[in-house]
């Protein structure tokens, strides 16, 4: 009886040892499932910053956004950092004159404004300017402007008093700093937009024409990046230099086949046409000047491309509409500022406001220049906002370099205005 009781009490415990193993085996695997999708939440930054920017793409800004700036307490007390004097000085004088233009407006709208002063960042070592400036009372700093200045700051502790620098660092997801936001230019924010532009429009296969420098290599890697993400490709590439002859090397982009184009014109049907070039591809994404874009628009369409859609940055259109000479970029589609773009009437209140108040008291105000102004006046209504950053408006801040929205990095990346030229003159994509 007793052995048979120790029997049953083997054989008891025996099954309550499996039965553990087997819970435990079940509960290793449930962890390790959690850990697996706890890693697929959780997106490295690149993906976040590009998740966020494809909600933005598919959001739709108010203009009536820009009436809540009084919601916004700006600092008591900012200071600029910027090149005054040697050879930025004229760009450092264009953004200070923009940031005064929308200070002078806010005041006279009984808005609440800062105390103001201004550093040249030429006059010295650019972080004993900033702790000379925090010092002075400063609780809010705009500047610097180049990148490599950025680039200073990017590389130490998180400043303690809030930066709105205004470029942007090539590597900028990679080491977010709180406090300090990078606002600019960049055309990287145009090559992000084109190649969503690109898949919307329902295109995946692209071919490339580009600068052959770092600075073009650098614009189609953000180009490809988004690109990609967003399941599209780059099929073949173009890079150009001062010494390319155009006609060459567009036809061989584009696998002309010469033997067929001996054919009189008369022989060759339109609807035959796009045969007589390669067929692997559905958009063309174009970097250049207007001189070179005049160029290679037209023997885009020479050599049988010009029902392939073709997009390009900024850099294209001069920003003075003059429909003799960029009768050769009709068809192009590219984005741009609403400053640049838009006639004044067009543009929101303030904007109206700060632009005819710029253009008929500022003799330094040229196209060249438009650019730093809007960049300026746009730093004023963002500081206002950074000031307080849970204010920041997620639909977006519409401004003078497009419609701004604050990203995770930090990173103030600009929305911009799409238009198709026509008739050498940019026109509205709602026209068509």
């Amino acid at each position: 009886m007793k052995i048979f009781q120790k029997r049953a009490y083997f054989f008891s415990f025996k099954k309550t040892i499996m039965f553990s193993q087997k819970i435990t085996h079940l509960l290793v695997i449930f962890c390790c499932g959690l850990l697996l999708t706890s890693c697929e939440l959780v997106p490295n930054r690149e993906s976040l910053e590009q998740h966020h920017i494809q909600k933005i793409s598919q959001s739709s800004a108010k203009e009536g956004i820009t009436t809540i700036f009084n919601q916004a307490t700006p600092p008591k007390h900012v200071t600029l950092l910027l090149p005054l004097s040697d050879k930025l000085s004229a760009s450092g004088q264009a953004i200070r004159n923009g940031f005064l233009t929308a200070h002078y407006y806010a005041k006279q709208h009984g808005q609440p404004i800062p105390e103001m002063d201004f550093i040249d960042t030429t006059q010295g070592n650019l972080q004993n300017l900033y702790q000379k400036a925090v010092a002075s009372g400063a609780d809010f700093i705009v500047g610097p402007l180049t990148k490599s200045e950025v680039t200073t700051f990017m590389s130490g502790n998180p400043p303690l008093v809030p930066i709105l620098a205004l470029n942007t660092v090539d590597n900028y997801l990679d080491h977010p700093l709180n406090n300090l936001y990078q606002f600019g230019l960049a055309p990287q924010d145009e090559a992000i937009q084109i190649a969503n532009k690109i898949i919307r429009d329902g295109h995946k296969k692209v071919l490339v024409i580009a600068p052959a420098s770092t600075w073009g290599a650098n614009l189609v890697s953000v180009f490809k990046s988004n690109l990609t993400h967003l399941g599209g490709t780059i099929v073949d590439q173009l890079n150009y230099d001062k010494q390319t002859d155009f006609s060459s090397e567009i036809s061989s982009l584009l696998k002309v086949n010469k033997t067929q184009t001996k054919q009189t014109s008369s022989q060759i049907k339109k609807s035959d046409l796009a045969s007589y070039r390669r067929q692997d591809f559905d958009a063309i994404f174009i970097i250049a000047k207007p001189e070179e874009a005049r160029q290679i628009n037209p023997l885009l369409k020479f050599y049988y491309a010009g029902d392939i859609p073709a997009y390009a940055t900024s850099l294209i259109y001069s920003g003075t509409p003059n429909s003799q000479l960029d009768f050769d970029l009709d068809g192009i589609i590219f984005c741009d500022l609403p400053w640049v773009l838009r006639n004044s009437n067009e543009l929101p209140q303030y904007l109206q406001a700060t632009q005819q108040q710029i253009t008929s008291t500022l003799p330094g105000y040229t196209i060249a220049t438009s650019k730093l102004y809007a960049l300026g006046i746009d730093s004023y209504n963002l500081m206002r906002f950074l000031n307080q950053k849970g204010l920041f408006p997620k639909q977006g801040l519409i401004g003078a370099t497009g419609t701004l929205f604050l990203t995770p990095s930090n990173h103030i990346y600009r929305r911009l205005e799409w238009v198709k030229m026509q008739d050498g003159k940019p026109a509205n994509l709602s026209e068509f």
